[in-house]
C-alpha cells in the first residue's frame, strides 16, 4: 500500500483510513453491493481497472485500484473529503450531493477521523 501511495501521490494515512473503514483490513471482504477486497472496489469498476493492468480481485490489485481511484479523486476535487465522497458514492452520486449543498457524509467523516488517527500514528513513529 505504501508503494502505491508513493506511486500515485496519495497520503499513506488516507489509504490506511479507507481500508480500515471499508473492510477493517479484510482482503477477503465482500459487501452486499458487490464491493470487494480491502479497498472495497465495486464490480462496476473492474473492466476499466483491468484495462489499466490492475486486478481488483487480487489483494495487490485491489490495493492499487483503491489507491489509484483515491488519486484520481484527489486530483479532480482537490479536497480529501470531497475525494472520499466520490470514492464512496461515485463521481455522479457525489455531484448530486454537492448540488444539494452536502459536502460531508457519515462515511467521509468516519474516514477523515481515521485519517487523522493514522496521520498521528505515522508521525509518532521513530
Amino acid at each position: 500500500m505504501h508503494d502505491f501511495c508513493e506511486k500515485y501521490d496519495v497520503p499513506y494515512a488516507l489509504a490506511l483510513a479507507v481500508a480500515e473503514v471499508e473492510s477493517h483490513f479484510d482482503p477477503d471482504a465482500k459487501s452486499s453491493t458487490n464491493d470487494y477486497g480491502l479497498m472495497q472496489i465495486n464490480a462496476v469498476n473492474f473492466d476499466w481497472l483491468r484495462d489499466l493492468g490492475m486486478d481488483p480481485l487480487t489483494p495487490e490489485g485491489n490495493i492499487e485500484s483503491g489507491v489509484y481511484i483515491l488519486a484520481q479523486n484527489l486530483q479532480a476535487y482537490g479536497d480529501p473529503e470531497l475525494a472520499l465522497m466520490a470514492y464512496n458514492n461515485g463521481p455522479g452520486g457525489a455531484k448530486m450531493l454537492w448540488d444539494r449543498g452536502i459536502y460531508q457524509t457519515a462515511y467521509s467523516q468516519k474516514v477523515m477521523a481515521a485519517f487523522a488517527k493514522w496521520t498521528s500514528i505515522l508521525e509518532t513513529r521513530p
